[in-house]
C-alpha cells in the first residue's frame, strides 16, 4: 500500500479530560488534503533520524473544516518528543 504525506502543522491543543488531548492541524499547505469521518490517519515524525509512523483517529467531519485526532494524554508527549 502505497501512503500520501502531507506537511502539516499543530495548530491547536486541548486537554479534554484528565487522561485525553486533542491535537488539531492545520492543513493550507495541503490543499488535496481529504478525509472522511471515522477515518484513520498516519502521523509520520522523525526523531533521531529515525523514521516513527503511528496511526490515530481522526475526530472531527470534514465538514468541520478542520483536522483533530484525539487519544490519550501519552500520545501527545510522544508527539512533542518525537519532535522536539
Amino acid at each position: 500500500m502505497s501512503y500520501q504525506f502531507y506537511p502539516l502543522t499543530v495548530d491547536y491543543l486541548h486537554k479534554e479530560t484528565e487522561d485525553s488531548v486533542i491535537i488539531g492541524f492545520n492543513t493550507n499547505g495541503a490543499a488535496n488534503f481529504k478525509f472522511v469521518a471515522g477515518q484513520n490517519i498516519t502521523i509520520k515524525l522523525f526523531h533521531e533520524g529515525e523514521e516513527l509512523r503511528r496511526t490515530y483517529s481522526i475526530c472531527t467531519s470534514p465538514s468541520e473544516g478542520r483536522l483533530q485526532i484525539g487519544g490519550p494524554l501519552r500520545m501527545f508527549f510522544h508527539i512533542l518528543h518525537s519532535i522536539s
